[in-house]
């Protein structure tokens, strides 16, 4: 949609498979990545990246994706393979605004405070939030994720959540409709 608007558009991931997609760079970050950089690297190294991007594409925008965890859930789960990798691209990359991915079972207070942390780290806010009409339910008998679509009830209930608690509107980017009210949200909020 921006290409077709005649805006000129970079992608910054942070798996691998970024490539795959036609992203102009990524910094390896995912899980279990092949590939580690040293973690006072990492800063340097997006930074670098993102700046080669601004001098060689001149772009009018750079859309970074990042991993989740901004803050941990559990104690269980090892600080360098999701809080700190995340939160070293939120610092390399200072992004003007945020549009944060959830689930549709993630608990609100969790997303809130999630969002305080990302804010909190430099100057951009959250703009809106997205999730497809996807719920993801963990069964703990067979360690298998299953994926249902949720009614329009339920979405609509989730998203009435997300605007309660967070001032701002829930999308599906899976839905043309949606995708391109957030394409035009994110054109007036640089405008």
């Amino acid at each position: 949609m921006f290409s077709e608007a005649g805006y000129i558009v970079n992608n910054f991931g942070t798996e691998t498979h970024s490539e795959l997609f036609e992203f102009e760079s990524f910094c390896p970050m995912e899980m279990n990545s092949s590939i580690r950089f040293p973690r006072e690297q990492i800063v340097r190294y997006i930074q670098g990246e993102i700046r080669r991007l601004e001098i060689d594409n001149k772009p009018d925008i750079v859309f970074v994706g990042g991993q989740s965890g901004v803050i941990p859930f559990s104690y269980g789960l090892p600080e360098d393979e999701y809080t700190l990798p995340t939160l070293s691209v939120l610092v390399a990359t200072i992004p003007h605004a945020y549009i944060l991915c959830v689930n549709l079972t993630d608990d609100i207070q969790f997303i809130a405070d999630n969002v305080k942390v990302m804010e909190g780290l430099g100057k951009g806010k959250l703009i809106a939030v997205v999730s497809p009409k996807i719920k993801r339910e963990y069964l703990e008998k067979t360690a298998i994720v299953k994926n249902t679509t949720v009614s329009y009830q339920e979405y609509k209930s989730f998203a009435k959540k997300i605007e309660q608690h967070l001032g701002v509107s829930l999308y599906d980017i899976m839905d043309w409709k949606d995708a391109d009210e957030l394409f035009k949200l994110i054109c007036s909020y640089f405008s």
